[in-house]
């Protein structure tokens, strides 16, 4: 039962109450309130005794990653007959794995740090949803698997290196001059609803990456 709302700019923030329970809920302006509510439990957090049990899962994943420029072979036709050549293409190297990057998202990366992009440290954040298992990607060991009734996302965990070391760190005596940031990483994925298995190959789109400069937080695409 709806008791009260009020506006929050364009978003209704209503109170509701359901037993002796009170909660409140977001919508949009002019949102019907009938049939009920869903209570998206993925968002959720769930206490025992005061104690957080269950956390909600996160939005986003982060993995460090690179922008890689090289040469590759390509068969084009050429005066009736066919000759090899060379083209430039770009890959973006997440976690040790590469991915092919079109230029449409190459490009703007590029122009946003300039000619050091190439040794320059990168991140790349993706939700749940913009990555799937495959053939080829990054090995991770799952975790746990939570079923949500309508969705099933497995928890990965992996141990990944920031690609280059940061130029402003100053070493200690003693400390090692390749040594580099070592980070590990929980990573979420939603899966099939038959999904088992003990590690998966994590396969991010990247055209739905956000690519971002590390050292100053910057996002690039």
């Amino acid at each position: 039962m709806a008791l009260k709302f009020k506006y929050i700019v364009n978003k209704r923030l209503t109170e509701m109450k359901s037993g002796a329970n009170i909660f409140y809920m977001l919508a949009d302006d002019g949102a019907e309130l009938s049939g009920g509510v869903s209570v998206d439990l993925k968002q959720c957090s769930f206490e025992k005794d005061g104690i957080e049990v269950v956390k909600p899962l996160p939005d986003e994943n982060e993995l460090f990653a690179k922008l890689i420029k090289c040469k590759e072979s390509k068969t084009v036709d050429c005066d009736g007959g066919q000759k090899t050549i060379k083209e430039t293409v770009y890959k973006l190297e997440i976690a040790g794995k590469q991915f092919p990057c079109p230029e449409n998202i190459a490009n703007p990366v590029i122009n946003g740090v300039g000619r050091k992009i190439f040794e320059t440290n990168l991140k790349v954040r993706f939700t749940p949803y913009e990555a799937c298992a495959g053939q080829e990607g990054i090995n991770a060991a799952i975790t746990k698997i939570s079923d949500y009734g309508s969705e099933v996302f497995a928890e990965c965990t992996l141990t990944e290196t920031l690609p280059f070391e940061p130029k402003n760190k100053k070493r200690k005596k003693g400390d090692s001059a390749s040594e580099k940031k070592v980070e590990e990483r929980k990573i979420y994925i939603a899966v099939a609803k038959d999904f088992s298995g003990e590690s998966l190959n994590i396969v991010p789109k990247i055209e739905n990456v956000k690519i971002y400069e590390v050292e100053h937080d910057i996002r690039l695409v």
